[in-house]
């Protein structure tokens, strides 16, 4: 997830995307 920084705590939900599991709604926590 490319806004994250190094060490953050994060929840979200996987699912199909266009290249296999993908993170959907990305919470930092």
């Amino acid at each position: 997830y490319r806004s994250l920084e190094e060490g953050q705590n994060v929840e979200f939900e996987s699912g199909p995307g266009r290249k296999g599991e993908e993170a959907r709604d990305v919470r930092v926590i």
